[in-house]
C-alpha cells in the first residue's frame, strides 16, 4: 500500500495489535452505554432480527 518501508516486523504488530485493542475498547465501551440505555430494547432486537432473517 505504501510500498516497501524498511521497518521493525515486530513494533509493525506491536502497533497493529495496540490499534485493535483500541478499537476494541471503543466499541466494547459504546455497546456498554448502549445496553445501559437500550437494555431490553437491544437484547430484543439482537435476539429478533438473526431469526427473522432465518425464517424470513
Amino acid at each position: 500500500m505504501l510500498g516497501n518501508r524498511n521497518t521493525c516486523k515486530k513494533c509493525d504488530k506491536r502497533f497493529l495489535i495496540i490499534r485493535l485493542w483500541l478499537i476494541v475498547v471503543d466499541v466494547g465501551w459504546l455497546l456498554v452505554l448502549i445496553g445501559n440505555l437500550f437494555c431490553r430494547d437491544v437484547v430484543f432486537v439482537v435476539l429478533r432480527v438473526p431469526t427473522v432473517r432465518r425464517f424470513g
